[in-house]
């Protein structure tokens, strides 16, 4: 299936993340070392398979070009098979970019009269809050 959404695209990576996490598990399970060949014992073989002469292991340690690539090449061709792959997120993403919107010049605001502490109403005494009589206090200053 396609990925359509942005959404489908996470779910799809995260997938492929998981599949590829248990494919590096499975490759470590398969290549480790213990009690198995190393790769001294491939070296070894192919020296023996690839390299003619009296001692091969010895000239193919001392003389590189004593090594017969074009056979290894040839033998290794046998053995190439497709590799089973990983269909996930396939085909073009169709998530469009977001439409920016146009700037636009906003409308200057009309000035405004300035209020001045003398122009307010006088409020009566029994009506006045705390605050008010702060302010007082802070115009007669």
């Amino acid at each position: 299936a396609e990925a359509k959404v942005p959404k489908d695209h996470a779910v799809d990576a995260r997938l492929f993340c998981d599949l590829s996490e248990a494919g590096l598990e499975a490759t470590k399970k398969l290549a480790s070392n213990t009690g198995g060949r190393m790769l001294i014992d491939l070296i070894t073989a192919w020296r023996g398979g690839y390299v003619e002469g009296p001692d091969p292991q010895v000239l193919g340690e001392k003389d590189p070009a004593a090594f017969n690539w074009d056979q290894l090449s040839s033998v290794a061709a046998l053995h190439m098979h497709i590799a089973p792959s990983i269909n996930c997120m396939l085909g073009a993403i169709q998530a469009e970019a977001k439409v920016r919107k146009a700037p636009t010049q906003r409308a200057a605001k009309r000035a405004v009269a300035e209020v001045r502490p003398d122009e307010i109403r006088e409020i009566q005494e029994d009506n006045k809050q705390e605050t008010d009589r702060n302010m007082e206090e802070m115009y007669k200053v």
